[in-house]
């Protein structure tokens, strides 16, 4: 569970996050794991749980990651001939429809399929700027001469890798998964985690092998990637806060400020004396707390104060919202995690078109960020095809099938075309 911030006890939580609970550090260093942040002797995995607390409860950070995820992926795909890897010019469109069908209806038969390689695309996409290091666990079952592959995608937090020694003499990576590693359970018929190993080695499993894809940055000599949204961690966090703040300021039960001089008439001393004086005014108080707060209730302190004059007057004092203060954060920060993400507040609706002679913003900002969404596409269908060579040599795919991949549809040059067409 993600600890709950708040600013009713204003501090600044990011160092709270890095260090793991005692006892969570203890099971990392006894069980010999290599938590996403830290060391084996001193974990700070826990991290996730801010970046994901973040990433759900910062205004613009998702918002941005979400439309993102829109232009890239889209709702279906397309074939493509990929005959030379990373070779654009041989990259070509496939026209054959049959072939096109026969491919796709191979591999949904066979457990992979195109809905699901979309589903698990975002997720992956959203896991990569959250934290840096998506996973896809892989199985190959084969019962009775059928042969089915599985995908699932591995939340971060659930993933650690084990630390192996020289004399061990392994010489790939193998990671454990648990849904949570504090109560993780190491005994026979109790145990409730899995020792799976990182392609392209595998795991043997009842029925077949299994793997986990850690697509980590290619240039990356590191456990881990860092976190895609590393560079913008603080500006979600003043999001956050801002927003926390501005709840705080929202759901306070003080409608109206006002401060009322009155003279509160003299009592016999006979009588009680000032006694009575006070309590004549803590009932007026009362009175007028019952009116001027939205529950009755609020303000809870009251101060009483003498005063000279036979007239009461009212002094209004307004409530300080400081609005321009909070749209002041929202704008900046706003502006930084669009420039973090390289992308467009145009597109994204944080901004306002505006057309100058001859142009228009929101198609000028398409051309800008399509390069963005591109690189993006290329980097997730490459990934993909990674997969899809493993699960040929599995399958025994056909021939004709071997040098086809995936392809992500473009819809930012869709929307570019159209806009073309219309001015032309």
């Amino acid at each position: 569970m993600a600890k709950q911030l708040s600013t009713f006890d204003y501090k600044n939580p990011l160092p709270e996050y890095c260090n793991d609970d005692s006892r969570l550090a203890q099971r990392v260093e006894n069980l010999g794991l290599r938590p996403r942040r830290g060391t084996t002797a001193s974990s700070q995995h826990s991290f996730i749980d801010l970046e994901c607390f973040l990433y759900e409860n910062s205004p613009t950070f998702k918002a941005i990651v979400e439309d993102k995820k829109s232009w890239t992926f889209g709702n279906e795909l397309d074939i493509k001939r990929f005959s030379r890897p990373f070779l654009s010019s041989i990259n070509i469109e496939l026209d054959d429809e049959k072939l096109k069908e026969e491919f796709y209806d191979f591999y949904t038969e066979h457990g992979l399929s195109f809905e699901n390689i979309i589903k698990q695309s975002k997720s992956l996409y959203t896991f990569d700027h959250i934290d840096g290091n998506p996973y896809l666990r892989y199985r190959e079952i084969e019962v009775g001469g059928v042969k089915k592959v599985f995908t699932e995608v591995v939340h971060p937090k659930t993933v650690m890798k084990v630390v192996w020694n020289e004399e061990d003499g392994i010489d790939h990576e193998t990671v454990v998964i648990c849904s949570d590693f504090l109560n993780i359970k190491t005994d026979g018929k109790s145990k409730n985690y899995d020792v799976v190993n990182v392609y392209p080695a595998f795991s043997k499993i009842p029925g077949g092998r299994e793997t986990v894809f850690h697509f980590r940055d290619e240039d990356s000599c590191r456990a881990y990637s860092e976190s895609k949204s590393g560079n913008s961690l603080y500006w979600q966090f003043i999001q956050w806060a801002a927003s926390d703040l501005a709840c705080k300021v929202t759901g306070t039960a003080t409608v109206t400020k006002n401060l009322l001089f009155y003279k509160l008439e003299p009592v016999d001393s006979d009588t009680g004396g000032d006694n009575n004086t006070m309590d004549q005014g803590k009932a007026m108080a009362m009175a007028l707390k019952n009116t001027m707060s939205r529950d009755g209730t609020a303000p809870k302190e009251l101060a009483l104060m003498g005063y000279p004059e036979e007239a009461p007057t009212l002094e209004k004092v307004d409530v300080n919202r400081n609005e321009k203060w909070f749209e002041k954060v929202m704008e900046i920060s706003t502006r930084q995690l669009i420039l973090c993400e390289r992308w467009s507040s145009v597109i994204s609706g944080f901004e306002k078109p505006s057309a100058g002679v001859g142009g228009n913003t929101v198609v000028d900002e398409m051309r800008r960020v399509k390069g963005v969404v591109e690189n993006d596409q290329d980097l997730w269908q490459s990934r993909w095809r990674k997969v899809f060579s493993v699960v040929n040599e599995f399958l025994e795919a056909p021939d004709k099938f071997k040098d086809l991949g995936i392809c992500y549809p473009d819809k930012l040059g869709e929307a570019i075309s159209r806009y073309d067409t219309v001015q032309g």
